[in-house]
């Protein structure tokens, strides 16, 4: 089957709230984000513990080389292994967003691709969340399903949640700002004038809060 063409630029708008969700999340991609998503130890005689950890390393190395199915059939296995640990679900999720992102699918061009795809990654961080409703990752995940799916408006919802959890994480106020900023919704608008001056606060040094 030919590949999807690759996509026309986006708007400025777009690419910038990308861009930042993109820093927001960047620390998720490939590995665990918290001691207990390592590897589990000694534990039943037929949990395959060889296996789970093959699989963990394939799945990074896979996403490494972006090839996106193969890391999702890894990740997709270990999650029948252990269905409860956060390193399956969240790294699903996002294999599942890349899949579906600009640079990787013409929405316009392959618009049955892009809704099933879409649908996936709803799947995926509808379960992320229910299972891990206090991780703020899971919520910044969502908030770029949002950004995906075209409502930013709901982003900003998602982020603000994800704010709440990690209240001194500047980036997430910057998405918030970046997601917010352009919404016909004066309240929207107003919560992300007010999430750039908590940005400010929080990290007064840098260069894109101070630029804008």
């Amino acid at each position: 089957m030919t590949e999807p063409n690759k996509p026309a630029p986006t708007p400025k708008a777009g690419l910038v709230v990308l861009a930042i969700v993109a820093i927001v999340v960047g620390a998720l991609f490939l590995l665990p984000s918290n001691e207990e998503d390592e590897i589990p130890g000694p534990g039943p005689a037929e949990l395959p513990l060889a296996r789970i950890a093959e699989l963990k390393n394939l799945g990074i190395a896979h996403l490494e080389n972006h090839d996106l199915e193969e890391a999702a059939a890894c990740i997709e296995e270990l999650i029948t292994l252990l269905p409860d640990e956060r390193f399956g679900r969240q790294n699903l999720a996002i294999v599942r967003l890349l899949k579906i992102a600009p640079e990787n699918l013409n929405r316009v061009e392959h618009q049955s691709l892009f809704d099933a795809g879409l649908a996936e990654a709803q799947q995926a961080v509808d379960e992320l969340r229910q299972l891990f409703p206090d991780d703020a990752q899971a919520h910044v995940l969502a908030a770029r399903l949002e950004l995906s799916a075209g409502d930013n408006d709901k982003a900003v919802e998602a982020l603000q949640q994800a704010a709440k959890l990690s209240p001194d994480n500047g980036a997430m106020r910057v998405g918030i700002f970046e997601a917010g900023r352009y919404s016909q919704n004066d309240e929207v608008v107003a919560l992300a004038n007010a999430s750039l001056g908590v940005a400010w606060e929080l990290a007064p040094d840098s260069l894109y809060v101070m630029r804008e």
